[in-house]
């Protein structure tokens, strides 16, 4: 045998060789594919989420409550209810409120009553009642001993509906004359506040409150500038209703 041919069977040998191990690693490579799916294309395009990102909707976050007003609509309903005034329970009734009584059980016995000019009201059962200068209390106190001699044990209510008769007026130099009612004991000074303050023309120590004493008509100075300063305060004194506060 010579040279060459030996050396041509050896390049031979190995090339088989090499087309054998080739062959191999294709169908090892085949068989994987086969084994594990593939992904579809829009899955294997999503970027895998981070190790510190939580997923999406796996717990719910809580978005605190804010506070958000009644509707308009509920609050005028409220508005339009028979609300009471809100008063101090010492309150004195005068001429011109307007009180609801009430006898428990006794639907008849319900009224709206106006306290006429003269501090009275009328009441079935009980006749006139005066209320001027009382309270609801002392009212409801007077009408449970008139009732009870026909009704046993009656349990009777007196509610203030509106005060009307308790007003003063604030005219002149100031941002809101008008009558001022008076829930509660009243000074110079809060009825001055309740009508908007004066106005800068205003002459403060030049101030008359006009008050009706036995059909009489007096005049009661009042030096603003004072009490602004804390001086002379019994000037400031508590109103009465019918009381006239002038600001020239």
């Amino acid at each position: 045998m010579s040279k060459k041919l030996i050396i041509f069977l050896v390049f031979a040998a190995v090339g088989l060789l090499a087309s054998c191990a080739t062959g191999s690693r294709s169908q090892e490579k085949a068989s994987q594919a086969q084994a594990i799916p593939e992904k579809p294309l829009h899955q294997a395009l999503e970027k895998p989420p981070r190790a510190t990102e939580k997923a999406v909707g796996t717990m719910p976050t809580q978005v605190p409550l804010a506070y958000t007003e009644a509707p308009a609509t509920e609050q005028a309903h409220e508005s339009d209810s028979p609300a009471l005034y809100p008063f101090d329970a010492r309150y004195r009734i005068h001429a011109g409120d307007i009180l609801i009584v009430s006898v428990w059980k006794e639907e008849d016995l319900t009224l709206e009553v106006l306290v006429q000019p003269d501090g009275r009201f009328a009441f079935p059962l009980a006749g006139h009642i005066i209320a001027q200068g009382k309270t609801t209390d002392e009212i409801a106190a007077e009408l449970s001993k008139r009732v009870e001699q026909y009704i046993p044990e009656p349990v009777v209510t007196v509610t203030l509906r509106e005060i009307e008769g308790n007003v003063a007026y604030v005219v002149g130099k100031v941002n809101k004359p008008g009558p001022v009612v008076m829930y509660h004991d009243m000074d110079v000074m809060q009825a001055l506040s309740l009508a908007g303050g004066t106005t800068p023309f205003a002459s403060l120590n030049s101030i008359k409150i006009l008050r009706t004493v036995g059909g009489k008509q007096r005049a009661i100075p009042f030096r603003y500038g004072d009490v602004e300063d804390g001086e002379y305060l019994e000037q400031n004194i508590t109103l009465q209703s019918g009381d006239v506060i002038v600001v020239p």
